[in-house]
């Protein structure tokens, strides 16, 4: 029987994981503290991203109410309100 280079089976669905696959506790330590910080740093970009939104949502906003004005004071068309 055919077998890996960590002496387990050989199977050949799995031969495109056994290169990254790790060999002992400590790169698997390692490799799970990456993919935390990784998680992490997602997780913070995703709560600027909320924030972000939330906080020009107001100015966008007023600058369509300003614009509608302009345009009415000057008598041309307002442009139909969007829902959001």
């Amino acid at each position: 029987m055919r077998r890996t280079l960590t002496g387990w089976p050989y199977h050949p669905r799995c031969e495109r994981i056994a290169g990254i696959a790790p060999t002992n506790f400590a790169e698997l330590e390692a490799r799970v503290r990456g993919l935390e910080s990784r998680v992490q740093r997602t997780e913070e970009d995703a709560a600027a991203i909320i924030t972000t939104v939330s906080e020009t949502r107001e100015d966008v906003r007023w600058l369509k109410r300003a614009v509608q004005v302009l345009l009415e004071d000057r008598g041309r068309a307002v442009p139909p309100e969007d829902d959001e």
